[in-house]
């Protein structure tokens, strides 16, 4: 949670990112959850982390099913019908510069 998780995810992040060679490309796959009935915009926070903290830059995106469907998905809209459940996945892929 919080500042422990931001630092957590940017220290394996650095780890993997150091193994790649000048132009490989490192490719996160992450689902925005919703928070508050709204988008949380996760896969954006990180990429922009990690591109202000490390040796990487845009390379391209690309959606992904999430398949399967978790509990959340399946239930959320139940609960609160008016939100929309982010169904896809989005990839990011930034290359080592």
């Amino acid at each position: 949670k919080g500042q422990k998780y931001w630092d957590t995810v940017l220290a394996i992040y650095t780890e993997a990112i150091g193994k790649l060679k000048r132009g490989g490309k490192f490719i996160t796959i992450i689902k925005d959850p919703t928070q508050n009935k709204k988008p949380y915009l996760l896969h954006k926070m990180i990429a922009d982390m990690l591109m202000e903290n490390l040796p990487v830059k845009p390379y391209g995106t690309f959606i992904h099913r999430h398949l399967p469907q978790t509990l959340f998905m399946n239930t959320y809209p139940k609960r609160y019908p008016e939100v929309k459940i982010p169904l896809y996945q989005t990839g990011t892929v930034l290359e080592k510069y």
